[in-house]
């Protein structure tokens, strides 16, 4: 109990942080980036299969113990209005005792020094997850490709044989879209400056820390209507 103030719970929202308050008397600060309910409701409708639909279903059965312990909070910081009032909605956690506090970006993220690479369109998303929204973009850029000279560089790494590969060869586009991951800080800001312009194809996001540092780097951006996204970029 001494070596500690207040622990921070980083969204784990699980019964047993709770009980690091109300049985060790060690007061809990909790952060929500978005409620998980968005992740639930895209995967579902995306499961190919009703076997998988409800093995999802299941699988999520969380997000009951995750609200139970949002409305129980003290106090809830979250990156965005738009996860303040998803938060509220979805999990009926009290927005008296939410705090908004939008994310940093690391200096290191500066304009580039070098000539952006002429079509060059980048994204960074989880390739396979369909709340990113890949396969989006995707089948626009496969558009785009019978009418001007482009290439798309995804900052990923996807699953073989999964879906994003899948599509990439359904489109016949494998020889305009390369991935790239591992990669350290400098290299991405290298690859963020060495864009045209960047896409955000995100079905939701509670805030989209890349996004930010996207603008730090000056890069044109292409972003959904949707989440976080049109409160991140401004109006």
């Amino acid at each position: 109990r001494d070596d500690f103030d207040v622990v921070h719970d980083n969204q784990v929202l699980a019964h047993g942080i709770m009980r690091i308050e109300h049985e060790l008397g060690i007061p809990v600060l909790t952060t929500v980036h978005h409620p998980i309910t968005f992740d639930r409701r895209v995967d579902i409708a995306a499961a190919p299969t009703l076997r998988k639909k409800l093995s999802l279903r299941r699988w999520y059965g969380f997000l009951r113990m995750q609200g139970a312990v949002v409305r129980r909070a003290r106090w809830i910081l979250l990156p965005s209005e738009s996860s303040k009032r998803d938060a509220a909605h979805d999990f009926g956690a009290d927005p008296d005792r939410m705090q908004v506090i939008p994310l940093g970006v690391d200096d290191c993220f500066v304009p580039p020094t070098k000539p952006r690479v002429p079509g060059r369109l980048v994204a960074m998303a989880s390739a396979d997850a369909p709340m990113k929204g890949i396969s989006t973009l995707l089948e626009a850029f496969a558009k785009l490709l019978t009418e001007r000279d482009v290439e798309l560089l995804l900052v990923t790494r996807p699953t073989p044989g999964g879906r994003t590969e899948q599509l990439i060869e359904e489109l016949g586009i494998g020889v305009h879209v390369r991935f790239v991951s591992g990669i350290s800080d400098t290299e991405l800001v290298e690859v963020m400056g060495s864009a045209e312009i960047a896409c955000v194809p995100s079905l939701y996001e509670g805030f989209s820390l890349p996004t930010a540092e996207l603008m730090a780097c000056e890069t044109p951006l292409v972003v959904s209507r949707t989440g976080a996204l049109p409160e991140v970029v401004g109006p």
